[in-house]
């Protein structure tokens, strides 16, 4: 008996279109879960200081026109502020297709940093 090993091979070309919402965020860094059915739900964040809502200013005209300012007070949030940009749903196999292009990211990265 002899096995089969015929090979099948097919080329398809893949075209790259972007939606009329798509947008680049930065990302600080990740937070996430897996859901209830097994997928890998991920937030994309960055992070910042927050923005006062609202400031207390004094303006001072000096002898030239030129205008001095002072803030006197502000008021809004403490620490820093997370803005989960978007989420992501994915299963494991695409998980480990990130992972593997991640790595090879980081390994390129690594590559040319030595040769810097």
């Amino acid at each position: 008996m002899s096995k089969d090993t015929t090979i099948t091979e097919i080329v398809l070309d893949f075209h790259n279109v972007k939606t009329q919402s798509y947008r680049t965020f930065y990302c600080d860094g990740v937070f996430g879960a897996l859901t209830p059915s097994g997928k890998v739900y991920l937030d994309l964040y960055l992070e910042r200081l927050p923005i006062p809502k609202s400031v207390r200013m004094k303006l001072t005209e000096g002898e030239n026109g030129s205008t001095e300012t002072e803030e006197l007070s502000r008021e809004g949030k403490e620490g820093v502020i997370r803005e989960m940009e978007c989420g992501l749903i994915f299963d494991i196999p695409t998980a480990l297709k990130i992972r593997d292009f991640l790595d090879q990211k980081i390994k390129e990265f690594q590559d040319r940093a030595v040769n810097l």
